[in-house]
């Protein structure tokens, strides 16, 4: 029987400021060398997955919350958010002036508010870590009209000036 092991990133594979520690690296090569399947498991979009990550050899992964689920090169599942959906939240946000971050596959996109947390956040780590590679996030940007954009994973919001009340009648129960 084999063994299935998941590991999220951010506090498990990666070490506070970003760093991906030796002893993470050397227990991933020790499971795989005993005949374990290691999968990424992470609220994290694809695209927030870099480089350095990606060459620890996963043999699948379950990403953006499980929205995404890979093994090998092949994707079993992929649900982004309906396109309705996302065009409907975001102009609520919008309507509310709210901050935020759209994650795709390809990158993270927002309004300026948003892309201002993602840049704090990036900020934070390389504190932290000054070495911290520029792609720890993947790519992101502030883009004109967010709505726009297909194959939404999720969406992030930052800094409402509503409780959470409001903020759960503002955005429905569809979400």
């Amino acid at each position: 029987m084999s063994r299935l092991l998941f590991l999220d990133i951010d506090g498990t594979i990666y070490a506070k400021g970003g760093n991906i520690p030796q002893s993470a690296k050397e227990a991933i090569k020790e499971a795989k060398d005993q005949g374990a399947k290691i999968f990424l498991c992470s609220g994290r979009s694809i695209s927030e997955c870099n480089e350095t990550l990606l060459e620890l050899g996963f043999d699948g992964m379950v990403l953006a919350a499980g929205a995404y689920v890979s093994m090998g090169e092949q994707i079993f599942y992929y649900n982004p958010m309906k396109q309705e959906d996302v065009v409907s939240l975001l102009q609520r946000l919008d309507e509310h002036q709210i901050g935020y971050a759209v994650e795709t596959n390809t990158g993270i996109f927002g309004n300026e508010k948003g892309i201002e947390k993602v840049d704090l956040i990036m900020e934070l780590n390389r504190k932290e870590n000054p070495d911290l590679p520029a792609d720890f996030l993947g790519h992101y940007e502030v883009v004109e009209d967010a709505s726009k954009i297909e194959k939404v994973n999720k969406i992030l919001f930052f800094d409402a000036p509503l409780s959470m009340e409001q903020m759960i009648a503002l955005v429905g129960s569809r979400f």
